[in-house]
């Protein structure tokens, strides 16, 4: 049991990380006022949405 667990816990790691590498792509490599000018203060993403609602 406890093997399957860590399998898990280390998907959900790799997934969480490759979504977080996903949503910070388009702001990657520019300065911060430029990122602001381009993309305004708020990120929203429906990827985040759809995941979250599929998690319940």
């Amino acid at each position: 049991m406890q093997e399957a667990q860590t399998v898990q816990q280390i998907t959900d790691l790799l997934l969480g990380t490759a979504v977080g590498d996903a949503i910070g792509l388009a702001r990657e490599g520019l300065a911060p006022k430029r990122a602001s000018r381009l993309f305004g203060n708020q990120i929203q993403h429906s990827l985040i949405v759809t995941l979250c609602d599929f998690a319940q």
